[in-house]
């Protein structure tokens, strides 16, 4: 059984693309949540065509961020997969097998990502490295876009082979990442106290602690048009990445 949990804010442009790709690949037993942060578009709208008995709506008078939805989808939920799916996510292919199949092959396959696409068919960087002096040097310097070792691994020529293959990672991104249920059984849920960004940086270095894999699997790809489901604009973004970064190394006492 698997459950799949979609945070939507302002989707109502891509949520119906993304739950008819859901739905084909469903069993009668899994369940899916739509989780809205008070979205003031046509979401709600687009999202009750789909409502049954095992996917649900759910509303919240304002918008708390993702870590806090994500959480209240993790709590209603019972499958021994739980999947993250942004709203702004399509798939032809069932994604969802494959990687149930890796993760019970691999017992300490706790997290697990996979290659996202954008419209243009370029991959997204969805992986990366936890923040290191190293990484954080090649990050500030913009040298990431040549080198695969900043904080988020970017797409380029030199390191094109990366994005399709499977390895273990520090992290992936939380616009499509399963956990298996025993991660959260172990760790908890998502750090509230993020709003948005590095909350799954942060979720994947507690399971790496934990004695967790995280695997990006490469083989395996959906289509993400990045940053439609945030809903915001571009200052507002940086800015809150740039709390979000500044709260995780106070929090793992990283100084640099």
């Amino acid at each position: 059984m698997k459950s799949i949990i979609i945070v939507t804010y302002n989707s109502a442009e891509y949520i119906q693309t993304c739950l008819e790709s859901v739905i084909e690949h469903l069993s009668e037993k899994d369940e899916v949540f739509v989780i809205d942060n008070h979205s003031e578009d046509k979401t709600l709208d687009r999202v009750k065509p789909f409502l049954s008995s095992n996917i649900q709506l759910y509303s919240n008078e304002e918008n708390i961020g993702f870590a806090r939805a994500v959480n209240q989808g993790i709590k209603m939920s019972h499958g021994k997969y739980i999947f993250l799916v942004n709203p702004d996510t399509s798939f032809t292919e069932d994604v969802f097998s494959p990687m149930i199949f890796f993760a019970t092959n691999h017992a300490r396959a706790g997290i697990l990502g996979i290659r996202q696409l954008d419209q243009d068919d370029k991959p997204l960087g969805s992986f990366g490295h936890f923040p290191r002096p190293l990484s954080n040097v090649i990050q500030r310097l913009k040298l990431h876009h040549i080198t695969p070792w900043g904080h988020r691994v970017e797409y380029q020529g030199f390191n094109k082979s990366i994005f399709t293959t499977t390895s273990q990672v520090d992290w992936v991104g939380g616009g499509f990442m399963m956990i298996k249920r025993e991660v959260v059984e172990e760790i908890g849920l998502f750090d509230e106290k993020f709003f948005m960004y590095w909350e799954d940086v942060d979720f994947c270095l507690r399971a790496r602690k934990a004695d967790f894999e995280v695997w990006y699997l490469g083989k395996i790809f959906a289509r993400h048009f990045a940053g439609a489901s945030s809903g915001q604009n571009k200052s507002r973004v940086n800015f809150l990445s740039e709390q979000s970064f500044k709260y995780f190394k106070k929090k793992h006492g990283i100084r640099f």
